[in-house]
């Protein structure tokens, strides 16, 4: 059975072309290494004998979401401020949903299926008819709860920029059509 190589030609070219013309390529370098990555577990698979579980092979996706002020004198809610602490997720596919939770008043935050972040995502894939798949995250909360510093803002916004990774919401293309 003979390979073509076309496909990688194509590739190639597209990303030359992207050079040229000062546009993304049409494959990016993050698709490009989690493709590396599985190839490599399934390599390690081979090697092993052992049963491959892709949830692993996955790197993690991070965000970074500031705190805010939204009560600025006479701008009331239609003037905000971004603060210099920050929620810090990272997640990735997994084989169930596991939240874990550090930081400051992390005792507060739902490690479970009632987790702000996750239900979030999970309205924004329902809204957008995606379907998401279980994730593996990781919260690192540096906002105080309860203080007025927009934790919940922080945590919905994690929650739609989950979704849109994780199921292809495709809101990053919708935000910039007309």
């Amino acid at each position: 059975m003979a390979i073509s190589i076309e496909p990688f030609e194509r590739q190639f070219g597209d990303f030359g072309e992207a050079i040229r013309t000062g546009r993304k390529p049409l494959v990016g370098g993050e698709e490009g290494l989690q493709a590396l990555e599985i190839v490599e577990a399934v390599y390690k698979s081979c090697r092993t004998a052992k049963r491959w579980r892709w949830a692993e092979s996955m790197s993690w996706t991070s965000l970074r979401v500031p705190a805010s002020s939204a009560n600025l004198g006479p701008g009331f809610d239609a003037l905000g401020l971004a603060l210099g602490i920050h929620l810090d997720c990272r997640f990735r596919p997994g084989d169930k949903l596991s939240i874990t939770v550090t930081g400051r008043d992390c005792e507060t935050i739902s490690t479970g299926e009632d987790n702000l972040i996750w239900q979030t995502a999970l309205a924004v894939a329902a809204d957008t008819r995606s379907s998401i798949r279980p994730i593996e995250l990781q919260v690192d909360n540096q906002i105080p709860v309860g203080k007025g510093l927009g934790s919940s803002a922080a945590a919905l916004t994690a929650g739609v920029v989950i979704a849109d990774r994780s199921a292809g919401a495709g809101l990053e293309a919708s935000a910039h059509s007309g």
